[in-house]
């Protein structure tokens, strides 16, 4: 390994990373800085979280502020031309974890305050605490073209907030004022870089700038973050054989698993680019040891501050429907959505949870999961929504995987019933056989069980498909108003299940089926049974 150049897993100084003595390996994208910079001046991206836009916000800054000399060797190095500049670079996440607009316009003012000194400049003085007059006293002091401004997650404040309207609407005037003054006083700038998750439009982003350039599904620069298939056999082939050693794997069987676990992510109108994630890889070739992990959710990409926020306030959705492809345009996902009228489509196609599968000429696209490891963060994502209790949860798949594994009905009821009972979620209403479903499926997927929801065989369908270690397991699911009605309800379960053979297309292993009825009456499961 000592010959191998480092991964530069968790770094995201672009100086700090092209030191020669560190010698840390850097997938040159460089080409398309070049072209999206010579394209406009105004540039906005959103990706999830994780998937490098801090690096290149820093990149970025080292190329404006000091020209290419961090850059020898990469494609950029013969081409840039321009000279240097002041640069302002802000990170919004910093903005975070104020609870009152008061906190929300010190923090602002701080930040402003400090990035301005740190770019070589005098900030402006104020008689009030009122940061965004202080911004606009220190544009207009500036000559024409005179300085680069990049600012990371801008809605980062807006997220958090999500689920606090008042603040949330607040916070949002300062921020759509602050861009504001980017409108009235845009000579100003050579060029402005802004990163996100969401495209929100009360920030005034859109409203403001007609010549802004959304560059988030171009296809041109579906590749620009992540690694795509070709950058990692090519830069990453050393690391990868030494994976391959470790596991005691070949070459190629590790490139397939890293396929299915972390590929699959496309930014690209067209649906032609794939990229893997970023975060994800570098992890797994840093410990290989450790498996095809769950980097994504492990790491606070899966529990995005947007998402929690979306859950707190909004009816839950059916995530067995993300299953199948989700059909829509790709005008949907660049339009700006007000915050009332989020859809979670929307929602998990910007955190990364959905992507674009297909593609059509007309701007018709199929969304699905980019790969494994996020569909399980799904459910992962869910689960410690709806069940906040680490311990709770823990106690609850081990107390679940042993009453199936004991084939014993009346345990598993009893774990059904405590699944329900320790329920965090207001919102979440029991009173669909759908909705039932999926508070299984939730609670399998998120305890890593390896699960299907609604799995075909020659003569219909069954609703939940567990593979545990030492058996499968199949539910038939039933809902009734009253418990009353509970015990032909769970006749009709469990004879749907022995004449459709349900289970019969898993493999030769011991099966057991269960039918379990739910009563919306007492909120709780109220019949089981076992065919």
């Amino acid at each position: 390994m000592s010959d191998m150049q480092q991964l530069p897993l968790g770094v995201s100084d672009f100086s700090y990373l092209r030191n020669p003595a560190k010698d840390y390996l850097y997938v040159d994208k460089t080409d398309l800085l070049q072209s999206m910079i010579a394209r406009s001046k105004l540039i906005f991206l959103t990706r999830p979280r994780r998937f490098g836009k801090s690096l290149l916000v820093s990149t970025l800054s080292e190329l404006f502020a000091n020209g290419v000399e961090k850059f020898a060797g990469l494609k950029i190095e013969r081409t840039w031309e321009d000279r240097t500049y002041k640069v302002i670079k802000l990170d919004f996440s910093r903005l975070m974890g104020n609870d009152s607009i008061e906190g929300f316009l010190q923090a602002l003012d701080d930040r402003l305050v400090l990035n301005m000194e740190e770019a070589g400049f005098d900030a402006p003085k104020t008689e009030r605490l009122d940061p965004v007059l202080r911004w606009e006293k220190f544009l207009s002091s500036l000559k024409e073209d005179s300085i680069v401004l990049l600012v990371d997650e801008y809605d980062a404040p807006l997220t958090e907030k999500l689920h606090q309207p008042d603040l949330f609407e607040k916070i949002r005037n300062v921020i759509s004022n602050f861009f504001g003054a980017l409108k009235t006083y845009s000579g100003r700038f050579r060029f402005v870089f802004i990163t996100g998750i969401m495209r929100f439009p009360q920030a005034a982003l859109f409203s403001n700038f007609n010549d802004i350039r959304d560059i988030s599904f171009m296809t041109l620069y579906g590749g620009l973050l992540g690694f795509t298939e070709a950058e990692l056999k090519s830069s990453f082939a050393p690391w990868i054989e030494h994976a391959a050693a470790v596991r005691g794997e070949a070459f190629e069987s590790v490139l397939k698993r890293l396929k299915v676990q972390y590929d699959g992510f496309c930014f690209d109108s067209s649906g032609k680019t794939h990229v893997y994630a970023p975060w994800s890889v570098l992890n797994f070739l840093s410990y290989p040891e450790e498996g095809y992990d769950n980097y994504w959710f492990q790491s606070g990409s899966g529990t995005s501050t947007l998402l929690r926020n979306y859950f707190r306030t909004h009816q839950l959705f059916d995530p067995a429907k993300f299953d199948r492809p989700i059909y829509t345009t790709i005008a949907s996902l660049r339009s700006s959505s007000h915050v009332a009228t989020l859809d979670d489509t929307q929602i998990l196609a910007h955190t990364g949870y959905l992507t674009i599968k297909d593609a059509s000429p007309d701007g018709m696209i199929a969304l699905g999961f980019p790969n494994e490891e996020v569909r399980q963060s799904l459910g992962m994502l869910l689960k410690t929504t709806f069940w906040p209790s680490d311990f709770e949860r823990n106690e609850l798949t081990s107390a679940f995987c042993s009453a199936i594994v004991e084939k014993d009905p009346q345990k598993v009821l009893s774990v059904l019933n405590s699944i329900v009972h320790h329920l965090d979620y207001q919102n979440f209403t029991l009173t669909t056989e759908s909705a039932v479903r999926q508070l299984l499926q939730i609670f399998c997927l998120g305890g890593g069980l390896k699960t299907q929801i609604e799995t075909h065989s020659p003569r219909g369908r069954s609703d939940l498909e567990i593979s545990l270690r030492q058996l499968d397991v199949v539910f038939e699911v039933k809902h009734v108003k009253n418990a009353g009605e509970g015990e032909k309800a769970l006749e009709r379960a469990l004879t749907q299940i022995r004449e459709r053979d349900y289970g019969s297309s898993l493999p030769g292993r011991d099966l057991v089926r269960f039918g379990i009825v739910f009563a919306e009456d007492l909120r709780r499961f109220c019949r089981i049974g076992m065919a």
